[in-house]
């Protein structure tokens, strides 16, 4: 089985890479502005560095969310293209379910001007954005997400790929307007 994930959320271009029982990782450089002139370039990069071809991928993962805007559509729309072309099965996990392990807990990850996007995990999931005086009250154990973990990311994409929760076409997860639609 082969798997490319493709993580544009944060600022940096996160890539893994799963063939025959070997994972590969890409972490580009800080600069969400180059994600895309840089997205093409990483993935064949990485699939030449595993002796493979796109056309060899089996399965495509992506992080649809939350995060930076123009990074998402980015994401999502190279592996939407590329599962489309192959006619391959998509995955997509957000940016805060690979903290998920089932223990109760409240994942954050900053989206500027002192809130975050956040996410409870364990014997419920629930989404939501929340200033600090917010999560401040929150009883439970917190855990604030500063980069995307590559390995972590691979991995919950290989747990829904074998889990079958693929999806037919990734779409931007969104848990607030953008600055353009608030303004």
């Amino acid at each position: 089985m082969k798997v490319l994930a493709v993580d544009t959320s944060t600022d940096k271009i996160i890539l893994g890479l799963h063939f025959d029982g070997i994972n590969l990782f890409y972490k580009g450089e800080s600069g969400c502005k180059k994600h895309n002139s840089e997205i093409i370039y990483a993935i064949d990069n990485l699939l030449k560095k595993a002796k493979i071809e796109i056309t060899d991928i089996d399965y495509f993962g992506v992080c649809s969310g939350p995060g930076s805007f123009t990074g998402i559509r980015i994401g999502v729309s190279v592996v939407n293209a590329f599962a489309y072309a192959n006619q391959k099965k998509i995955v997509e996990i957000t940016s805060l379910e690979t903290e998920d392990n089932g223990e109760e807990k409240i994942v954050l990850l900053p989206c500027g001007h002192n809130n975050f996007y956040a996410a409870r995990f364990g014997n419920v999931t629930e989404y939501f954005c929340a200033n600090q005086s917010d999560i401040d009250k929150l009883s439970f154990k917190k855990v604030y997400l500063t980069e995307s973990s590559p390995e972590k990311f691979l991995a919950r994409v290989l747990t829904k790929i074998f889990d079958k929760q693929f999806v037919e076409q990734a779409k931007p997860f969104y848990m607030k307007k953008s600055s353009a639609e608030r303004n």
